[in-house]
């Protein structure tokens, strides 16, 4: 083998190499992305699980300004909800729930409609509501670090 072969081989070697590592840096951000994206459609889901937990309340309370839960567990994250009848009309109320888990906090509203209302016998009434519109917002969390290993 001569110098220039050995010089060539060296090259080729090295542009393979570097083309290696190029592949598995953009697999791990590949990677990372999928897995920020999971977290984030996820914490949606918390969020919304408020919401839908918030209705389940709401049907049967007539008091429905005096809904608020605070830090409940959910699948390892934490949602939080309140619902509020300020400025609207009688027959309406908004939701708004965060949901927070790794790191990223999602916020949905939900503005809700009173549909009807049943009475169950006994002296129960089941108060029907319905979700007239519901949009969510996430963001990473301002005070988030990553954990020490």
């Amino acid at each position: 083998m001569g110098a220039p072969t050995i010089v060539l081989f060296a090259a080729l070697s090295l542009s393979v190499g570097m083309y290696s590592l190029g592949i598995q840096e953009a697999d791990n951000q590949a990677q990372s992305t999928a897995a920020d994206h999971a977290d984030q459609t996820q914490l949606a889901q918390f969020a919304e699980g408020g919401v839908q937990l918030a209705l389940q309340q709401l049907g049967w309370t007539e008091q429905v300004d005096a809904l608020e839960v605070s830090g409940s567990g959910l699948f390892g994250g934490t949602v939080d909800y309140s619902v509020d009848i300020n400025g609207l009309p009688d027959d309406q109320a908004k939701v708004t729930s965060v949901g927070t888990d790794n790191g990223y906090t999602a916020t949905t509203v939900a503005l809700l409609e009173l549909v009807n209302t049943t009475n169950l016998g006994g002296g129960q009434i089941w108060y029907s509501w319905e979700i007239v519109s519901i949009w969510t917002t996430i963001k990473e969390s301002d005070d988030w670090d990553l954990p020490l290993q």
